[in-house]
Parts: C-alpha cells; structure tokens; sequence
C-alpha cells in the first residue's frame, strides 16, 4: 500500500474527516 494509511478523526464542528497520508509523514509530526 505504499506505506499510506487511512486516517479518521474529526474536526472541531463535529465532522469525520478521512485522510490518506504516508505514515512516516505522520509519525514524524511528533
């Protein structure tokens, strides 16, 4: 899968977002 991940959380109005993001992208936002 290219070391991508779906990503769901919401956002302050309530709303559920869905991202694909790479995940050592993510994890480096530490």
């Amino acid at each position: 899968d290219g070391g991508q991940k779906l990503v769901r959380f919401y956002d302050p109005s309530g709303n559920l977002i869905e991202v694909r993001t790479p995940w050592d992208k993510f994890v480096n936002r530490e």
